[in-house]
């Protein structure tokens, strides 16, 4: 399980990212948030079965509010990089297996 999140596009602001993010994978696009924290970690990934990749993953994390209720929720992944959005309670989270970004954060 992971937050909605992704790339910023080139000359895009991080705040506009976190919005269209958010759209694309919720379908939710009327929201106000507030910079929590900024983390940077580094990890080493199997891009091909021969071939590994340094990344290096810098977030934003936000804490966003909803302001209104007049939304539907995607009912299915964006095709790229989401399953699909759910609610999950935030009591729940910890028997749920998370990213490192989402563990660190809650």
């Amino acid at each position: 399980m992971d937050l909605p999140g992704g790339s910023i596009e080139f000359g895009e602001e991080p705040y506009d990212t976190l919005k269209r993010e958010f759209y694309e994978e919720t379908g939710i696009n009327e929201l106000e948030a507030r910079i929590r924290t900024a983390k940077s970690y580094t990890i080493v990934y199997p891009y091909k079965e021969d071939q590994l990749e340094e990344l290096h993953h810098i977030g934003i994390i936000y804490d966003v509010e909803l302001i209104s209720n007049n939304f539907v929720l995607k009912a299915s992944g964006d095709g790229q990089d989401s399953l699909g959005p759910s609610w999950i309670n935030i009591k729940d989270m910890k028997n749920i297996e998370t990213t490192p970004f989402v563990k660190e954060i809650l």
